[in-house]
């Protein structure tokens, strides 16, 4: 779990695995802005590239990021760029700011005793958001260095966590 809300009883967990996924395999040349705009709701942004893969005959392999997430079942998507960054602010113990390694370790210590992957705090993590240069995604770090948010290729291989809302 890495946001709750309504007094818990709502909230957004986060796959126990990671993998190292593009967010898009298309030619760059062929790359175009598929509508994922959301900063807060990937599931609205895993909607816009399901809109796009339809209308222009395309499968969920052109974007192996959202691929593998979908693949987890029923409401798993790839995060926006907020709720990766608000994984990234829990991880770190409720501030961006914290270099406590203590709140990293006791994290990941819970997500190895659940038999999950620990989170890595040095390399970027893919959000389905896309930034306003169509070749571009933002993707977020689970460190407390600045900046937290930054863009990238779609087509670089970045570390994918799967969300799912409660």
């Amino acid at each position: 779990v890495v946001m709750l809300s309504d007094g818990g009883s709502h909230g957004l967990i986060m796959s126990l695995d990671e993998v190292c996924l593009a967010w898009c395999n298309l030619p760059r040349k062929q790359q175009k802005s598929v509508g994922a705009s959301d900063d807060l709701d990937g599931i609205k942004n895993m909607k816009a590239v399901e809109k796009y893969i339809t209308e222009n005959n395309l499968s969920w392999s052109n974007f192996p990021a959202f691929e593998w997430c979908r693949a987890k079942g029923e409401g798993w998507y790839l995060p926006s760029i907020n709720e990766i960054w608000s994984a990234g602010t829990m991880y770190l113990g409720g501030s961006r700011a914290s270099e406590s390694r203590h709140f990293r370790k006791s994290f990941n210590t819970n997500v190895k005793n659940a038999g999950g992957t620990p989170l890595s705090n040095i390399m970027f993590y893919h959000s389905s958001t896309e930034d306003k240069d169509v070749r571009y995604a933002k993707f977020s770090h689970m460190n407390s260095e600045q900046p937290h948010i930054q863009s990238g290729y779609k087509a670089d291989a970045l570390f994918v966590r799967a969300f799912h809302k409660f």
